[in-house]
């Protein structure tokens, strides 16, 4: 039979579903995404509800390789894939893929950690976007902004050795829409942005540092509309002091948008930085993935 000349890609998150069709070449063909998330459907629902998504695609290029990564290998998922442990060789992934062939689904696996600081700590999804940046680039460190940031660190042998999570995204989306440091209409602004991040250097403790973006639109009003601003600066800051050392590379694997705030950033606290885009990193990964396991049946 002739190998199908496409690759499904899910990336099925807890709050958002993503799919991509994308052929051999790396061109994207076809796009879904919606904001059923894993969590929003019971796991009996899950395999429908895929199925239902796929099932145009799958109608014009059957047999199509369909892999998923993120959290329907989950505790939340109808297709539970295990963690794998650190280190981890990169060439070594692809052999614990949890193929269901029944269902036409192959789910990557997430990786576990045993941190020297929270004890245990896991990745479901990036495991997959970090194999996309290590086949473009070869640095030590790997960052990717969201929700909760993970910063994973490759080695030369390109073993996936340790990584962190920081709740970067996710604390500053509840403090500047829950509390009243940002409060009025917001606009951006480059010049607060890098006085969060240059503040984020001083020894004061974050949760009372973050009274600064109060405080100084008390003193100067033109700044009220600027907090928000102030406080990505704060809290992405003191995430790179922490996690970077000075003249590092760090590749940034995540939206445009996101990257150039990341980039600004890392260029305060005297690091450099290196972009790629998140979808073009997972379809890569995935790639790279699909050709080991072909390659393995020769």
């Amino acid at each position: 039979m002739e190998e199908s000349k496409h690759i499904i890609a899910v990336d099925w998150g807890t709050s958002n579903f993503r799919a991509f069709l994308f052929t051999k070449q790396l061109e994207l063909t076809g796009q879904i995404q919606s904001d059923r998330g894993i969590r929003s459907l019971d796991p009996s629902a899950q395999a429908q509800y895929l199925q239902k998504q796929l099932e145009v695609w799958l109608r014009e290029f059957p047999d199509t390789p369909v892999y998923a990564c993120g959290m329907l290998g989950s505790n939340l998922g109808y297709l539970p894939a295990p963690y794998l442990k650190l280190p981890l060789d990169i060439e070594q992934m692809y052999q614990h893929i949890q193929n269901h062939s029944k269902l036409g689904v192959s789910v990557i696996p997430g990786l576990s950690y045993e941190s020297p600081s929270i004890d245990f700590d896991v990745i479901r999804g990036e495991e997959t976007l970090v194999l996309g940046c290590i086949e473009q680039f070869s640095q030590d460190w790997i960052c990717l902004p969201g929700t909760h940031s993970k910063w994973v660190k490759v080695d030369k042998n390109k073993r996936i050795t340790s990584f962190s999570t920081i709740m970067t995204g996710e604390v500053f989306d509840i403090v500047h829409q829950h509390s009243i440091l940002c409060e009025g209409p917001q606009e951006e602004c480059i010049e607060s942005f890098r006085e969060g991040v240059q503040d984020a250097n001083d020894d004061q403790h974050l949760l009372h540092a973050m009274f600064k973006a109060r405080t100084r639109s008390l003193k100067d009003p033109t700044k009220k509309s600027k907090a928000r601003s102030y406080l990505s600066g704060l809290i992405i800051g003191r995430e790179l002091y922490h996690s970077t050392q000075k003249g590092e590379m760090i590749t940034l694997c995540c939206s445009e948008n996101l990257a150039k705030s990341y980039a600004e950033a890392l260029t305060i606290v005297g690091c450099q930085s290196q972009w790629m885009d998140s979808t073009q990193a997972l379809l890569k990964g995935i790639l790279m993935l699909h050709k080991q396991i072909q390659g393995s049946k020769i």
